[in-house]
């Protein structure tokens, strides 16, 4: 069902904007995000991600949206069931491909307040992170891979084919592991598009009806 908000809020968070909304969720996930449209400004849907619960809840606020405090926006949501597999797990083992996009971030809050152990490989060091969250490099993964109980993932679509011999250390370790895919999403998901699939071992999956976390051994490479 689609609500009608406004931004209440926007806030830096290292590289990162963050925006909260004045609707009031009673839950969200690590890993699900909201479809969003502002009426005035934007020719087009896009997905805003779940980043953030301090006094509210906190979304990424997309780079080339010029949305300010006070807009109002349409939105649908929250989309996927996000994230599982870290509650089974004592090592998490958490990946931004290339860059990070804040998707991450309250997986790995949680795990942190559950007392588990996290490291977090990433290229960019302006990111802000639990004191006790250790950070990684890629180079490391081999060495990672033998400590982690679980593997999270976030990545671009349009950035699987360069990292996919990557993704394949990590499917040959047999570690479980899930993957959040950034999509372009251009439907509420009533369309057939097919814009934001995609390809799985069983056919092309939409992302703006399934959500954007996949288990990595459902892909098709």
């Amino acid at each position: 069902m689609k609500q009608k908000t406004e931004i209440s809020i926007i806030r830096n968070f290292g590289d990162l904007q963050l925006i909260s909304l004045k609707m009031k969720l009673t839950s969200i996930k690590p890993g699900q995000f909201l479809i969003v449209y502002n009426p005035e400004k934007d020719d087009r849907l896009i997905p805003i991600y779940f980043a953030l619960h301090l006094d509210d809840i906190y979304f990424v606020k997309p780079k080339d949206a010029n949305w300010e405090i006070g807009d109002q926006l349409i939105v649908k949501g929250p989309i996927g069931s996000g994230f599982s597999n870290y509650f089974n797990f004592q090592n998490i083992l958490c990946i931004s491909l290339l860059q990070s996009h804040g998707g991450l971030n309250p997986v790995i809050d949680q795990c942190v307040s559950m007392g588990k152990n996290v490291a977090y490989m990433v290229d960019d060091m302006n990111v802000v992170l639990p004191n006790s969250v250790e950070i990684v490099f890629p180079g490391m993964l081999d060495e990672n891979l033998l400590w982690a109980g679980c593997v999270l993932i976030e990545i671009k679509r349009d950035h699987l084919e360069k990292s996919k011999e990557f993704l394949k250390r990590i499917f040959n370790s047999g570690i479980p592991t899930e993957i959040l895919i950034y999509c372009p999403i251009l439907c509420t998901g009533d369309a057939q598009c097919m814009v934001c699939s995609v390809k799985t071992k069983k056919g092309w999956i939409r992302s703006c009806r399934h959500g954007t976390v996949f288990n990595l051994n459902e892909l098709e490479f």
